[in-house]
């Protein structure tokens, strides 16, 4: 027989059910959130949050767990979930004075200042004598710009409560902040006065004095407080403040906060890096490894345990262990981003910049994943899409002097000496004690050819920084410049004595044999560096270079199709393999070679292009053309193609609109290219866009200031923009360089027409 149920009966059965539910959520609301107290009281916060997140899961409401979930992400650093669960937590609960304040204290942080001012003011309704409150007010006032009303309110709160230490603190941030430094420190010092014993009181004395760059006061204040320290923190700040320093002393500091607190990840890490600095790598891996076997922190150990692996050149291991960490937590931007840099560091850069993307995808502003990508965009020859990335970086970091180095470096290759003068200079007051930011300044002021300066930029260099072989190099080029030859010699021979893998020291040096003619000391070197890495397309460029000087052009040829087999970009490169054949009448040779070459790898860039070329050489233009459009169908970004092709069409009085789009191709691959900006120029000029013909010859020119060719196309655009003063100018630095070039007729003939239209 069916049960029958009533409407009344089957109500009363789903109230019961619901009451019950909700009575079992809210037990296990508590029960989690008891065991997130207990986690705090142990140090570890980490898993404190856990319980406290399933609290809130089981009741949203709970007010008092969202305030201490806020606490827990504040002892972990992680202001960006501290600060919405801290004001979620205020809402919640209004009439608590603890959770207003600590919320308004966390928007000061996050820069809500008027956010935080409301919250002591709210405190302040309820209770006039707040400390806490107007504390918070003066703050949140001063940092608003009403100086006036922030002082007002500290003076009144100190009139109402004159033996409080922590109001007296208050004012000396206030006063620091208008720039009174002689009654900000009287302030703190008051402060001290009234609380002798006030830990919290010595504490802000030191800030201050680090943060007016007194790091002598400020450690004597901290080692003043030590005596009164029961609860770690003086110590904790001992340690911070030896960090900072890079000091040493902080060991001992950082092990005593571990013997109190085995769990503090924090200390933890940074015991194990200031090992991994002093490479003492065994140690570093035994602070490291709790925090590998602890599933809440082993993301936090494996980075750094692979970072000392790899110092320690167990390389293989330290990549091994990133990988297996990754498939435990693939999300873990952090491990991706460690992964990026220890693959650059290893020249991997293709598969740094994957690791880097991967971090940019979990935390798109991840400064570092940012500046290892650009590094590693960088090596294979991406200057344009780098250049974009690092100033993205310099963006999100214009406290990092990474960036700007990069950005100089960069506005070297493309000529532009005086920024990245600039910008080398700005790189060296963010931190003069980085040696290349430096180096790239020395660079940059010997390519202004101001040796002066340069002079007075390597000196404190050499005196700082005796074993950098980077340092020696600069040192060498700057000689060399100069012509010091003895110098030069003594600099490069002093850099590869420090590091024998230096292909900048070793250039260096087969130059200077080259120079005084010692052919065969400079072939052994080259030679020496050959069978040390063969694979490396600098070495083999330098090679080809050295074979060429000594008239060894068989080597020289093959040195050079090396080179285009591994970089097949390199202009360079096939530009010296066409003169070598042209010079040596063996055009036909060379062309059924790069021909069989292009059928055996018809996706390969550079036997194509070669073969292009050697058709043009033999004044070929149909059938140079139709090599280039196979290959640019094959790789449509292969730039030296697309350059020769641009150049094909302009002469033959091709489609512009074509030519254009080859030339902008070649130009995104090889932006620092002078020989493409000077096709791309071409072709502007041609379509009768004067003046974005002159921005790209000025490009050329600046890059390659001795070549009468980019000056002539210079003058040209100059006269067809209206510009005759300009354009005379450039036309007589082209007659200049050299009256006999191809271009001289060209260049004296505008001359006349321009000073007949004077």
């Amino acid at each position: 027989m069916q049960q029958q149920f009533s409407a009344s009966a089957l109500t009363a059965a789903l109230v019961a059910t619901l009451a019950g539910a909700c009575t079992s959520a809210a037990t296990n609301a508590q029960r989690s959130f008891e065991r997130g107290k207990e986690y705090v009281e142990k140090g570890d916060y980490a898993r404190a949050i856990i319980e406290y997140r399933s609290a809130l899961k089981s009741n949203a409401g709970f007010g008092e767990a969202r305030y201490r979930l806020a606490l827990a992400y504040e002892k972990t650093g992680d202001l960006g979930r501290a600060v919405p669960e801290a004001v979620r937590a205020a809402d919640l609960l209004p009439d608590a004075a603890e959770v207003q304040l600590t919320a308004g204290g966390m928007l000061m942080l996050a820069g809500a200042f008027d956010d935080a001012s409301a919250r002591a003011q709210r405190v302040l309704e309820r209770d006039p004598k707040n400390l806490k409150a107007f504390m918070l007010l003066g703050n949140a006032n001063a940092h608003v710009k009403q100086s006036d009303l922030a002082r007002a309110t500290l003076e009144q709160a100190i009139k109402q409560l004159p033996g409080e230490p922590g109001l007296q603190q208050s004012l000396g941030v206030f006063e620091a902040g208008q720039g009174n430094k002689q009654a900000a420190e009287a302030a703190f010092k008051r402060a001290i006065e009234i609380a002798p014993t006030l830990i919290q009181a010595r504490e802000a004395l030191a800030n201050y004095y680090w943060s007016d760059n007194r790091p002598d006061d400020a450690e004597r204040t901290l080692k003043e407080a030590l005596p009164l320290d029961s609860s770690g923190i003086v110590t904790r700040d001992l340690a911070a403040f030896y960090l900072r320093q890079g000091r040493n002393e902080a060991e001992p500091f950082l092990a005593r906060l571990l013997s109190g607190s085995p769990k503090d990840a924090a200390a933890r890490a940074a015991l194990g890096d200031l090992y991994a600095k002093q490479r003492r790598f065994d140690k570093a891996l035994d602070a490291y490894a709790p925090l590998a076997d602890d599933p809440i922190t082993f993301a936090i150990g494996a980075t750094r345990i692979a970072y000392a692996e790899h110092a320690a050149g167990l390389k293989e291991t330290a990549h091994s262990r990133l990988k297996d960490a990754l498939k435990r937590a693939p999300k873990d931007a952090d491990l991706h981003a460690m992964s990026a840099r220890l693959l650059l560091a290893d020249q991997r850069f293709e598969e740094s910049e994957a690791a880097a993307r991967a971090a940019l995808q979990i935390t798109p502003d991840r400064f570092e994943a940012l500046y290892v990508l650009g590094c590693a965009i960088v090596e294979q020859n991406r200057e344009k899409e780098a250049f974009q990335i690092f100033q993205q970086a310099a963006a999100l970091a214009p406290s990092a002097s990474g960036p700007k180095l990069q950005l100089a470096h960069l506005h070297l290759n493309r000529g532009d000496v005086r920024t990245a003068v600039q910008l080398a200079q700005e790189a060296v007051t963010i931190d003069p004690n980085q040696p290349l930011a430096r180096i790239i300044l020395v660079r940059a002021l010997i390519a202004q050819h101001n040796v002066p300066s340069a002079d007075q930029a390597l000196r404190p260099l050499l005196k700082a920084f005796p074993d950098s072989p980077e340092v020696h190099v600069a040192a060498g080029d700057l000689a060399l410049f100069k012509n010091d030859r003895d110098t030069a010699r003594r600099a490069y021979t002093r850099a590869r004595e420090l590091s024998p893998e230096s292909v900048e020291a070793l250039s260096g040096l087969v130059v200077l044999n080259l120079l005084s003619q010692k052919s065969k000391e400079a072939l052994s070197l080259v030679n020496a560096s050959l069978a040390a890495h063969s694979g490396d397309a600098r070495v083999l460029m330098m090679a080809a270079r050295t074979y060429i000087a000594t008239k060894d052009d068989k080597l020289a040829e093959l040195m050079l199709q090396r080179v285009i087999t591994i970089s097949p970009q390199s202009l360079d490169a096939y530009g010296l393999l066409a003169r070598l054949y042209f010079n040596q009448h063996r055009l036909d040779e060379a062309k059924a070679q790069f021909e069989a070459m292009a059928r055996k790898e018809p996706a390969a860039n550079g036997p194509a292009t070669m073969l292009g070329i050697i058709l043009q050489l033999q004044n070929k233009p149909d059938e140079a053309k139709a090599v280039y459009e196979r290959l640019l169908q094959a790789k449509p970004d292969a730039p030296v193609a697309a350059n020769n092709l641009a150049m094909l069409l302009v002469e033959s009085g091709g489609n512009l609109d074509v030519a254009l789009n080859y030339a902008q191709t070649a130009m995104k691959t090889l932006p620092n290219d002078p020989d493409i900006s000077d096709t791309l120029g071409v072709v502007y000029w041609k379509k009768g866009l004067a003046s974005l013909a002159v921005s790209a010859f000025e490009r050329s020119t600046k890059a390659q200031p001795k070549n009468p060719a980019f000056w002539l196309h210079l003058g040209q655009a100059y006269a067809s923009a209206g510009n005759k003063m300009k354009a005379r100018e450039a036309l007589q630095q082209a007659l200049k360089i050299d009256a006999d070039s191809k271009g001289a007729a060209e260049a004296r003939r505008l001359l006349e027409d321009l000073n007949k239209r004077a």
